[in-house]
């Protein structure tokens, strides 16, 4: 399937503005006003768009390169189990078609304007996979129109492009509902920052699935992924609401392991006190307890999204524009189910 292609003729015919006036708000140059740049922006957040192959291989010698973008500093985002797995699928993946991978991070957190500025100006990729959740319509604007082929991984409410993704609503509102049968009567859900798109989706479907079945519970959510912070949400969720009888942590990896370290330095009793999260380990196998968790397929998404890409590279149709990859529940026994 083929998009129409998006070009900055028509953006401007669209905005009733000239093509300088689109180029520099892209660009972010002065002069324009609120209202036009805005107009503009909405324009090109809401076009899909089908790269130009033909016309990238002319503006561009082939490289045999991708690149990843990651939209954490690296020392946040490279020390994580959950950019490690999905560095190596798509490493590999990448590999078996003769492309190399490059990582791309920004030297600030969430500071992508220096990334996007240097892949344009180097020339060194043939194409993009992008963490989503900190994606903004002016940046990736300017990979759109410069031809340059990309695929995210996740979504982003503020750009509709290439994408691989899970549903994130459906797999909390599951593990919800797992609780639930496993007898719990009062989960709270702690959530990274709210500014993530999957992290708003995780919470909604936990709130949904109580819901569904008249039960209360609570929810608390982080500003970022800091040790101090986690922790003391934990504490406040413990202080405010006395009576929950499980947790269910909506992040991985490290966030994880210090929302746990907290509940053990409350002295939770992991035998009455249920918990589950989201992201699924090996390491898992050997905590204690045993955790009951959401598998992600991260591998399968990173083998996805460069398969998509690198068809994309190579002027291949695509039957669809993104792609959703089913998670499920691995029980466990720490939302006090039988296993077996």
């Amino acid at each position: 399937m083929k998009p129409k292609k998006l070009t900055i003729n028509e953006i401007a015919e669209m905005a009733r503005v000239s093509k300088g006036t689109v180029s520099k708000i892209l660009n972010n140059k002065p002069g324009i006003s609120q209202d036009t740049r805005r107009r503009v922006m909405d324009i090109v957040g809401h076009l899909d768009y089908f790269p130009n192959s033909a016309a990238q291989a002319l503006a561009y010698q082939r490289t045999n390169n991708i690149g990843l973008v990651i939209p954490h500093e690296a020392g946040i985002s490279l020390a994580g189990s959950y950019w490690s797995a999905l560095i190596t699928a798509i490493a590999q993946t990448a590999a078996g078609q003769n492309y190399n991978l490059m990582l791309l991070t920004p030297h600030i957190e969430g500071d992508l304007e220096q990334v996007y500025d240097s892949v344009l100006r180097s020339h060194k990729v043939d194409g993009l996979i992008i963490g989503a959740e900190l994606v903004d319509k002016r940046s990736l604007s300017r990979i759109v129109l410069a031809d340059l082929p990309l695929v995210m991984v996740g979504q982003n409410s503020e750009f509709h492009h290439y994408f691989v993704d899970i549903n994130n609503h459906r797999a909390a509102y599951q593990m919800t509902e797992h609780m639930i049968e496993c007898g719990k009567r009062h989960p709270a859900f702690i959530s990274g920052p709210l500014e993530y798109q999957y992290n708003r989706e995780r919470v909604q479907g936990f709130t949904d699935a109580l819901a569904a079945k008249g039960i209360s519970g609570a929810t608390g959510a982080v500003e970022a992924y800091d040790t101090h912070q986690i922790q003391g949400e934990v504490l406040r969720l413990l202080r405010d609401n006395p009576g929950i009888d499980s947790l269910f942590i909506g992040a991985g990896g490290e966030f994880m392991l210090d929302v746990i370290d907290q509940l053990r330095r409350n002295h939770i009793n992991f035998t009455h006190f249920g918990l589950a999260v989201f992201d699924d380990y090996p390491y898992l196998n050997f905590l204690n307890p045993r955790l009951t968790a959401v598998h992600q397929p991260i591998h399968e998404m990173g083998v996805a999204a460069t398969t998509m890409l690198m068809k994309l590279i190579q002027n291949q149709s695509l039957d669809h524009p993104s792609e959703i990859i089913e998670t499920h529940i691995v029980v466990r026994g720490s939302c006090g189910e039988p296993t077996t």
